[in-house]
């Protein structure tokens, strides 16, 4: 079995359904979510800052007390490609786990500005 993770779009004759009654909802989603983007790129910079104030060293502290610490940590994950490669694409895609789910995007004139 072979698997695609492409995006699939939407057909043209798809059912549409009338949300005017919630249209500041959309208009707020999308407002929200640009705000959590901004605020993700604050939080990027800002740690940037952080770290290269520690330097090399674990603790940081404002007046003497502990404020910020630099925990060495792991992630781990797979390598899908590597996993593919060894498996074969048709045994890779007997193991590969699928999760359906419905991604909703705002789009057109209701999708806000990027916030600055």
């Amino acid at each position: 079995m072979t698997v695609s993770l492409t995006k699939t779009k939407i057909p043209v004759d798809a059912e549409r359904v009338d949300l005017t009654h919630i249209r500041s909802a959309i208009e707020d989603l999308d407002t929200v979510r640009s705000h959590l983007k901004a605020l993700k790129d604050e939080e990027a910079e800002l740690l940037v800052l952080v770290r290269a104030a520690l330097g090399s060293a674990s603790v940081g502290v404002v007046n003497g007390e502990d404020a910020v610490r630099a925990e060495e940590r792991t992630n781990t994950s797979l390598n899908r490609d590597a996993i593919r490669t060894l498996l074969g694409p048709e045994v890779y895609g007997t193991v590969l786990k699928l999760t359906p789910y419905v991604a909703v995007s705002v789009v057109g004139k209701f999708r806000h500005k990027p916030v600055k």
